[in-house]
């Protein structure tokens, strides 16, 4: 069943920043007070406290991302001195991954991921981008928090992603929160099999 009116996949706007964020994982600019917040839920836990809360805003330079994560009890969160890593294997460690079909052509993704320490990787996923060179985007990260949650920020230069026209733009994004051996968490439910398959509508503010 359903409502012939309900729309089929969530939908969230990314909303034009009116001041660019000071990137420190505070997420206590004033920018983020008026974007829109996505909730990331695990199925097994649906209808319980998210398990990371993500919202995202633009300028003319930069797409912006934050997101704000309870810690996993049962997972240890060691800091690290190391110089930060490009590219770095976060495949243990509790992270949010964003997937971004900017076309949606629903066979090329842009990967981003972002762990509890601020360090990143990317990759693209998808035939036709495959025979490019290395995707490296230029983007810039940082991670706080306390004893109770984890927030990381970040900015992406856009020309690395889309060329942004003057009418607003309809993406297929997904966000997932990883935390290795206790659950994963969608904003749109597309969980474990699919790779993260970018299935829910972002609109961007022209």
């Amino acid at each position: 069943g359903g409502s012939r009116n309900e729309c089929p996949r969530p939908l969230v706007h990314c909303v034009r920043a009116q001041a660019r964020p000071y990137l420190d994982g505070r997420l206590d600019d004033e920018g983020w007070k008026t974007a829109h917040a996505m909730l990331l839920t695990d199925e097994a836990n649906a209808k319980g406290e998210p398990a990371a809360i993500v919202k995202f805003a633009r300028d003319d330079e930069f797409l912006y991302l934050a997101a704000s994560c309870h810690r996993a009890k049962s997972v240890g969160y060691p800091s690290t001195d190391e110089p930060r890593q490009r590219d770095a294997d976060l495949s243990r460690q509790d992270r949010v991954e964003f997937w971004l079909d900017i076309n949606r052509d629903w066979s090329t993704r842009y990967r981003l991921v972002i762990d509890h320490r601020g360090w990143t990787a990317e990759s693209v996923d998808g035939d036709r981008l495959r025979q490019l060179a290395r995707w490296n985007p230029t983007w810039f990260a940082a991670a706080a928090g306390d004893e109770q949650t984890w927030n990381v920020e970040a900015a992406v230069l856009l020309k690395d992603l889309a060329e942004l026209k003057h009418d607003a733009q309809a993406w297929a994004v997904n966000v997932r929160r990883i935390t290795p051996g206790v659950a994963v968490a969608s904003w749109s439910q597309a969980t474990g099999s699919d790779h993260g398959q970018a299935i829910g509508t972002f609109i961007v503010a022209p």
